[in-house]
């Protein structure tokens, strides 16, 4: 594979290659859907958003951009298994249990409860016949339930990837793999893997399917992948003294691989909707600037919630737009749902609280009126509905923002104002304006958490 691979395939699946045209039969009709989850992939590290002063080549990424709808203030987690368990569920933290990271070892600790109706069993509950699979990182479950068979019993019909991150003596190059319960040892690089599985799958699945594609990069640990994956210069790089090279060069192999997979899909990507996000804000050592460092994955600061989403495909009326309204990873249960056809109403049984709104609105008009007035985000630990030994709420709206954390002073940001989060306007005199926006955010953050 030549370095300019990812280049040629970007191109390709920007339009090259399968196009969308905007209000044909196919695009009012889509049959298929394909969430891909980077891992620790902030919106500092990618050109489409402009907010990195130094940022990785990811050609295909900024295609998805170019003909899709990008979400300029989308909500995650601090970490990545409360966002995934959003995603798959259109809840929150609070009612999962899912508040941080699976830890490794935690074979006996709350994992995603199987009585969550995941994303593939609300399109079972709806009688469709939806083919459905995840592939690549899972990272919710564990012998609690249904260890390597987790994916599987919480709705997925096929699954091929992991348990949970790499850690030694596993690595990108050899780790364990799983496959609808069956575990073996792989030594091919794990990013190719994930992307040739789920194509393999996709080409055989009778549609419409619905696949969860979760790529383990850019988590540690760092690597220099596979030649012809990435085009910048690596010769400087040092795991421990100049780790930014590595991480570049995965994120170049992240996009990479996602083009690899839109070009897959050949004809398929005509009847298919995209949609990309991250898991999380970047880590502590790779913030880009003007992104503060201390903005990073793990803290309640806009760099280590906020998370790229864009959607890109048939359903898309406006490609290459932008949309500045507050949405959340939760939203993107009740989208697939609007996409299927899907009446949550009909198919979720009463008092199972939804969380998220759909954002085919604005797949349809970005000009949309914004569907919320605030987004939500948390963290705490552990993970279940026990007592928490560390936890952070946080609920902002357009423009202000509130901290509730676990054995400090209620904290208020003027995100407009003070984007690197650095004033409490709540310390010192706040003005009768400010006082008002901290009581209004604080009784919404009540009633959402009473809810």
């Amino acid at each position: 594979m030549s370095p300019f691979t990812p280049l040629v395939l970007a191109a390709q699946a920007a339009g090259g290659g399968p196009g969308i045209v905007p209000g044909t039969p196919t695009a009012r009709h889509a049959a298929n859907v394909l969430i891909v989850v980077a891992d620790d992939l902030g919106v500092d590290q990618l050109a489409a958003y402009g907010e990195g002063a130094e940022v990785p080549v990811t050609p295909c990424i900024d295609s998805l951009a170019e003909n899709g709808v990008l979400f300029r203030n989308a909500y995650g987690y601090a970490y990545c298994s409360p966002t995934r368990a959003a995603v798959l569920t259109g809840r929150h933290p609070f009612r999962t249990g899912m508040g941080t990271f699976m830890e490794p070892s935690a074979e006996t600790a709350h994992a995603l409860p199987t009585e969550e109706i995941t994303l593939p069993e609300m399109l079972a509950s709806a009688h469709q016949q939806w083919s459905t699979a995840a592939f690549g990182k899972w990272h919710l479950g564990n012998a609690t339930v249904g260890g390597l068979l987790a994916p599987n019993l919480a709705g997925f019909a096929h699954f091929a990837g992991t348990e949970g991150n790499l850690f030694p003596p596993y690595d990108y190059f050899y780790w364990p793999r799983v496959e609808d319960g069956a575990q073996s040892l792989s030594t091919d690089y794990v990013t190719t893997d994930t992307v040739e599985s789920a194509l393999a799958w996709i080409n055989t699945a009778p549609e419409p399917w619905f696949a969860y594609v979760a790529l383990h990069s850019n988590h540690t640990p760092l690597h220099v992948p596979p030649d012809g994956l990435f085009t910048s210069d690596i010769s400087a790089a040092d795991p421990h003294f100049n780790p930014r090279p590595l991480f570049v060069a995965m994120a170049e192999a992240t996009d990479a691989a996602l083009a690899k997979l839109l070009v897959g899909l050949g004809k398929a990507r005509l009847r298919t909707n995209v949609i990309f996000l991250g898991d999380n804000g970047s880590p502590e050592p790779m913030v880009v600037p003007p992104i503060a460092p201390y903005q990073h994955k793990g803290t309640y600061y806009e760099g280590g919630i906020g998370i790229p989403l864009i959607i890109s495909g048939p359903a898309v009326a406006a490609p290459g737009s932008e949309v500045a309204a507050l949405v959340q990873a939760t939203d993107l249960y009740a989208t697939v749902a609007e996409l299927a056809e899907v009446d949550l109403s009909q198919v979720l049984p009463a008092g199972h609280a939804q969380d998220g709104l759909s954002l085919v609105p604005f797949l349809r008009d970005p000009a949309a009126p914004a569907l919320r007035a605030t987004a939500f985000s948390e963290l705490f630990s552990p993970n279940g509905f026990g007592p928490k030994d560390a936890w952070f709420e946080t609920l902002r709206g357009e423009r202000y923002k509130l901290v509730v954390e676990g054995g400090n002073p209620d904290r208020l940001f003027d995100l407009a104002l003070d984007p690197q989060e650095t004033t409490d306007l709540l310390l010192g005199s706040p003005t009768a304006e400010e006082l008002a926006e901290y009581d209004a955010l604080k009784n919404a953050l009540l009633a959402l958490l009473q809810s």
